[in-house]
């Protein structure tokens, strides 16, 4: 299993609640539809050490990296960073991990 972890940083206008609270919706219309994507997970800081740095998490699940260098150059998923991320965005730092689970625990 490849995760994809994206870390966002808002423009002043945009940290806040509201702003938020939209680019998740946003998010959870486009990305899950892109092919290869297998789960979204979406996530606000939730400490104050955290929030200094960055306003929003994604995490994307795929099979395999080749699942996410197509994602990523994906006709959707381009519309989706310039019309509704890239406008929005101060910094953004993207990571992939091969990741595998530790527990069967809920």
């Amino acid at each position: 299993m490849f995760e994809r972890f994206v870390f966002v940083k808002l423009k002043e206008e945009w940290a806040n609640e509201t702003g938020r609270a939209e680019l998740i919706e946003q998010t959870r219309r486009v990305l899950p539809a892109v092919p290869g994507v297998l789960s979204v997970r979406a996530g606000v800081a939730a400490d104050a050490h955290a929030a200094k740095g960055w306003d929003l998490c994604l995490v994307l699940r795929f099979d395999s990296l080749d699942d996410i260098e197509s994602y990523r150059v994906h006709p959707e998923h381009q519309a989706y960073l310039e019309e509704v991320l890239g406008p929005k965005v101060e910094a953004k730092r993207v990571w992939n991990f091969e990741t595998q689970e530790l527990s069967d625990a809920p």
